[in-house]
């Protein structure tokens, strides 16, 4: 994707990919779900959170990549939250194509990314308004497959139309999430909700 031919993503992506055997460290496409989420996050994880979740644990990266990789993370970020901020779809490093398996795709990946972020803090995502923020979620909670063994989930996944309606939605969503939790309480109620056709849940950390 051209995304990440442009900076700061291009150094992510070579900082990433150094080490091609360590199974532990988030994908390029999986750590921009993290960005994104880390971005939309009502309380923002540090960046050494972020950097800790990338690789599970700390980083093997000398002082200097180090810096690198926290001058990248912040550039990412702020670069992720002006389309958001100016209410615009986000560019996504993927394209859903409804031919596609779900699973170990590249939106899959990007939304384990994503949900990510959100164990990271799930009382800041939920303690706003539980039923609202599950709603909001759903769509990212069901594409990650994080939740596969509850059988509600298991039957959107398996459900193509549903499934490519709610690809097809992502931008939108998160347009919509950042509304929800950086826009002021008296204006979330003029949030228009995406449609899922499915309820809502909270997720359990697996």
């Amino acid at each position: 994707m051209a995304i990440y031919m442009n900076e700061p993503w291009s150094t992510l992506s070579s900082i990433l990919e150094a080490d091609p055997t360590n199974e532990d460290i988030l994908d390029s496409i999986a750590t921009h779900g993290l960005l994104t989420a880390a971005t939309i996050s009502p309380r923002q994880p540090t960046i050494d959170q972020i950097i800790s979740c990338i690789f599970d644990g700390s980083p093997d990266l000398s002082p200097e990549n180090i810096q690198t990789l926290k001058n990248a993370i912040q550039q990412a970020q702020q670069q992720l939250e002006q389309p958001l901020f100016l209410g615009e779809g986000l560019e996504l490093p993927f394209e859903w194509d409804e031919e596609e398996e779900l699973e170990d795709s590249d939106i899959q990946a990007w939304c384990i990314g994503f949900m990510s972020a959100v164990f990271l803090d799930e009382d800041a995502w939920f303690d706003t308004d539980e039923q609202e923020s599950s709603e909001l979620l759903l769509p990212i909670m069901v594409l990650s497959g994080l939740f596969s063994d509850a059988p509600e989930f298991t039957e959107m996944s398996e459900d193509e139309a549903l499934i490519t309606d709610m690809s097809e939605q992502l931008p939108e969503l998160l347009t919509e999430l950042y509304l929800f939790y950086k826009c002021p309480e008296d204006k979330k109620d003029q949030i228009k909700k995406p449609s899922n056709k499915s309820g809502s849940a909270k997720p359990k950390k697996h």
